[in-house]
């Protein structure tokens, strides 16, 4: 070789050098420089000049690996961790054979993986909840939040339990989707029912199985409640009454004016077969060391008539259907003398909007139901304390409409 080719040949491999050191592979996880543990992380591997399809991937980590995407996307690869700690992950150009060069490599750090969320409708995640919205709803979906990355859950089976009325009972469910037992209970729920939704099973997209942690709803309120005998203790709603701070007097709480019992000194009252109360209840409280009646309620089905007392005679009446005002009210100066008289009603106050989200696809969609409640209706008249009609209001729909004064 003369001298001139050995310069050439020299000059040749310098710059052959230089562009292996000039070659950089990035590789990309979907949350910076960090793997999580147990799940399949989605990481993006590409290098200069080179096809996504002509690199290899290799993990140095305990019992961790990479696996290249089998789909369309050629440059994805999925990462599993089992260990907190450090990986590094070498990215190789597939030469002829079995041979490879080592172009890059890259750190990350291995943290263990939030846990998954479990919700109803990918939303709601227990505690008071509205009959409509829960209503709504058409499954259970288990998400990761605090990822960067979409990793989902799948449901594979799950039980719901309702405590209706002091009662439990026990529907089971195969996959995420509501089945038609499970919808016709909630549909049925009344305000103070309790739902749990238990033994939940979730499949990651690994194959691995874990059991999740449990939702409980109530409908509209909430009180200690004992179900099945005692066997579950849950929280409810009060039933047939709502507290008016005007009624908060002497030793009366916000507590014990609703408990359902045993609440204030002494309750007297049945129950029928279903544990609802029936006929009249009496509730009687120690004033100056004689007993002394301050509510008296009549039961029929799912309606209660209330009578307060001041001083041995009524000075309120209101009827509910529920826990909802419904039907004739009425305050008094003295016995027999009214200050107001009127009615309430359960109307159409406006439209509630729920958004759904298929536990499957994943799609959303939006629900429409009409909001009922209690609203003033028809004609109310007040009066003074001598029993003489001096103002009358007229409403529909809870608006006001017309005004007279006598």
């Amino acid at each position: 070789m003369n001298k001139f080719s050995a310069i050439l040949y020299t000059l040749f491999f310098a710059l052959l050098n230089q562009v292996s050191i000039a070659q950089r592979a990035t590789v990309k996880a979907e949350k910076m420089n960090v793997l999580y543990i147990g799940i399949d992380n989605p990481v993006t591997i590409i290098a200069e000049r080179l096809k996504c399809e002509d690199l290899v991937a290799e993990i140095n980590a305990p019992e961790a690996r990479i696996e290249k995407n089998k789909g369309i996307t050629k440059c994805l690869y999925y990462v599993r961790v089992m260990q907190p700690g450090i990986a590094k992950i070498y990215v190789y150009e597939q030469l002829s054979g079995k041979q490879k060069r080592l172009i890059d490599s890259s750190i990350f750090r291995v943290k263990r993986s939030p846990d998954p969320i479990t919700s109803v409708g990918g939303k709601l995640k227990g505690g008071l909840v509205k009959h409509s919205e829960l209503k709504a709803q058409i499954g259970i979906i288990l998400l990761f939040e605090g990822l960067d990355f979409e990793y989902r859950i799948q449901v594979l089976s799950f039980s719901l339990y309702h405590c209706k009325e002091g009662k439990l009972s026990i529907i089971k469910n195969s996959g995420p989707v509501f089945n038609n037992d499970i919808k016709i209970a909630i549909a049925n729920a009344k305000y103070g029912d309790v739902l749990v939704f238990d033994d939940i099973k979730g499949q990651g997209e690994n194959g691995t199985t874990r059991k999740m942690l449990p939702l409980k709803f109530i409908i509209d309120g909430y009180r200690n409640k004992l179900c099945d005998n005692g066997k579950l203790s849950l929280q409810s709603a009060p039933l047939f009454y709502k507290i008016d701070t005007n009624e908060l007097t002497n030793d009366l709480t916000t507590e014990n004016m609703n408990c359902e019992s045993n609440c204030i000194d002494e309750s007297i009252g049945n129950y029928d077969e279903s544990r609802k109360k029936t006929g009249w209840w009496i509730y009687n409280k120690i004033d100056s060391g004689k007993k002394v009646t301050i509510r008296k309620e009549y039961f029929i089905e799912d309606t209660a008539t209330q009578y307060f007392y001041t001083n041995d005679y009524v000075s309120k009446l209101r009827t509910y259907t529920g826990t909802v005002l419904n039907g004739k009210y009425a305050e008094y100066h003295t016995e027999n003398v009214l200050r107001v008289e009127g009615q309430y009603k359960i109307d159409t106050v406006g439209i509630d909007t729920s958004l759904i989200i298929d536990p499957i696809t994943l799609d959303e969609s939006i629900h429409e139901e009409p909001i009922m409640d209690e609203v003033e209706a028809g004609t109310w008249n007040y009066y003074t304390t001598a029993g003489k009609l001096y103002l009358r209001k007229n409403y529909q729909k809870g608006k006001l409409v017309r005004e007279e004064n006598f």
